[in-house]
C-alpha cells in the first residue's frame, strides 16, 4: 500500500496485522510442518522487500523448513526467536518516499590486518549519481563513481586491529558496521533517512543489497548492522 499523504510505502496495517497475529499463533502451539512455515515466511517475506534489512533475522527457519518438509515437528528455539522478533518489529516494515541522502558519505576497508572507516561532506546531487551509477564486481569503475572518489575530500574517522582472525568476508562486513555505527552519531545523517557507503568487497556488499547471506558468520555482523539501519529508519 502506497500512502499518498504520509508518503509512505508497505503492507497495508490490517494485513501485517493478521500476518503478526498467524504468527503469534503459531508460537502458541508450538508445532508445525516445514510447508506450513514456508508458506508464513513467504508472506513475511513479502512484507519484507520494502525493508531488506529485516530479511537478516530469517536463518534457521530456511533450515527447519528444508529438513521438516511435510512432516511435523516441534519449532526448534532458535525458529522459535526468529519469529517471535519479526512479529515485535513488524511495525518498521515501511518506507519512507520522502527520504534524501545524507550529505554525509561513508567509505569502508578492511584487511586481514585491520579495518579503516574514512568519510566525506559532498553535495548531495553528486551522492545521487554516484549512487544511482551502476557497477560490476572487479570492473574499473565507472565515471560517475570514479570522480566522486577521487574529487571528495576524505578524512579518516576509524582506524584500529582486529583482534579476532576472521574471514576477510566477514570482517569487510565489520567495517561496514563501524562505519554505520558512526554514521548514526552525526546530526542529520538519520534525519536524511539515506546513507551512501562505499565499499569495494562485493561479498559485503551483495549482502547487504540482498538484505541476508547464506553465511552465517557473515549474517552475524549483518544483524547488528541491520538492526541499527531497522532502528534509524
Amino acid at each position: 500500500m502506497v500512502n499518498g499523504s504520509r508518503a509512505e510505502v508497505g503492507v497495508s496495517i490490517d494485513k501485517l496485522r493478521v500476518l503478526r497475529a498467524s504468527t503469534l499463533h503459531l508460537l502458541e502451539h508450538e508445532e508445525c510442518t516445514g510447508r506450513e512455515l514456508a508458506r508464513l515466511l513467504g508472506r513475511w517475506t513479502w512484507a519484507m522487500l520494502v525493508v531488506r534489512p529485516a530479511l537478516a533475522l530469517f536463518s534457521a527457519v530456511y533450515r527447519f523448513i528444508a529438513i521438516s518438509g511435510v512432516r511435523r515437528f516441534q519449532l526448534w528455539p532458535s525458529v522459535r526467536r526468529e519469529l517471535y522478533t519479526v512479529a515485535m518489529i513488524a511495525p518498521l516494515l515501511f518506507r519512507s518516499l520522502r527520504s534524501t541522502f545524507s550529505s554525509v558519505v561513508v567509505a569502508t576497508d578492511a584487511s586481514s590486518l585491520g579495518e579503516g572507516v574514512t568519510r566525506a561532506v559532498v553535495p548531495q546531487d553528486m551522492i545521487a549519481e554516484a549512487a544511482a551509477a551502476a557497477s560490476t564486481p572487479g570492473a574499473p569503475l565507472c565515471p560517475p563513481v570514479s570522480d566522486f572518489v577521487e574529487t571528495s575530500r576524505w578524512s579518516t574517522v576509524i582506524a584500529h586491529r582486529w583482534t579476532d582472525d576472521e574471514h576477510i568476508n566477514v570482517l569487510e562486513v565489520r567495517a561496514v558496521l563501524a562505519g554505520v555505527r558512526w554514521a548514526l552519531s552525526q546530526p542529520g545523517v538519520v534525519a536524511a533517512g539515506r546513507l551512501l557507503v562505499l565499499s569495494d568487497s562485493s561479498a559485503a556488499v551483495g549482502s547487504l543489497r540482498k538484505g541476508r547471506t547464506s553465511s552465517y558468520e557473515m549474517l552475524r555482523p549483518l544483524r547488528s548492522l541491520h538492526a541499527l539501519l531497522l532502528a534509524s529508519g
